[in-house]
């Protein structure tokens, strides 16, 4: 037989279970009855990032939609979501040409089909996006674009032609015209080899110092584009996707972003922001 002493220690456990159980449920309740009210006073840490000083309207150049034959999804909507958090204005742009080719993105075959570039772009912008031949610089304060292959086969020729790359004319003339007129220019993932392309000391330029991310076998399959843009005659930072490159006398700044193929998209989405953060301060910079 049970002694007194355990029959009384048996009882009080099953108490502080039920007065646990009871307290979880009513914490629950408390959640699920919550007027309307208490989410428009009580705040997430997404909503105490504070806006930017200078940059308040941005150009951002697409490629398609779907990271193997357009703009890496998930980089543009990053992109668009740490620009409007911070009060920025983002305008989308296309070029208005077939893409390269097109790729299932559940098989990686390619289709035989052909899909036009501004028409995909289209589906990341929400219908809100115009043929970069009408980008009027003198309306922004600073341009994007995110990377996907489709920056290095439709607003470049980098995926077929290595280090013999060309870069489509109106992005060519785009990015060179907000060089021009001192306004800051922000790269994520492979797009930064455009950048480069540009602007490297072997290739008409002065060089820049930018990102391709790092050369680690594993998190950068694609670390062969770190090679060619340095013999574009340009600086290599070895930058993680938390980590972004600025350059500061050139305005222009790099992300990692999916150079990095083992980022979570949650690394992606805090180094785009911080890519953001820096393209602010870069536009005070005279």
């Amino acid at each position: 037989t049970q002694s007194t002493w355990e029959i009384n220690k048996k009882n009080n456990t099953m108490l502080q279970r039920t007065f646990s159980f009871l307290a979880k449920r009513q914490q629950l309740w408390s959640i699920y009855t919550r007027p309307s009210s208490y989410f428009s006073t009580h705040q997430s840490p997404l909503d105490n990032i504070p806006k930017t000083d200078n940059l308040k309207s941005a150009a951002i150049i697409l490629a398609g939609s779907g990271v193997y034959d357009g703009s890496e999804i998930t980089e543009a909507v990053s992109l668009a979501i740490q620009l409007t958090l911070r009060g920025v204005t983002p305008s989308y742009f296309a070029p208005d040409k077939n893409q390269m080719h097109v790729i299932n993105h559940l098989t990686g075959e390619q289709l035989e089909e052909t899909r036009n570039v501004l028409v995909e772009s289209a589906r990341i912008a929400r219908g809100e996006v115009k043929d970069i031949g009408t980008l009027d610089v003198s309306k922004f304060d600073a341009l994007f674009v995110p990377g996907g292959f489709g920056a290095a086969k439709n607003l470049s020729t980098f995926a077929t032609q290595g280090n013999k790359m060309e870069v489509d004319d109106q992005v060519e003339r785009v990015i060179r015209e907000f060089h021009e007129n001192r306004k800051p220019i922000g790269a994520m993932c492979i797009s930064g080899v455009i950048i480069a392309r540009l602007f490297g000391s072997n290739v008409g330029g002065t060089g820049v110092c930018l990102t391709l991310g790092e050369k680690d076998e594993e998190k950068n399959p694609f670390r062969d584009a770190i090679g060619v843009a340095e013999g574009f005659g340009n600086k290599l930072e070895l930058n993680n996707v938390l980590t972004p490159s600025i350059d500061r006398k050139h305005l222009i700044a790099t992300a990692p972003a999916y150079m990095e193929h083992t980022a979570t998209p949650g690394e992606v989405f805090r180094g785009i922001g911080h890519l953001v953060e820096e393209v602010d301060k870069l536009c005070s910079l005279p």
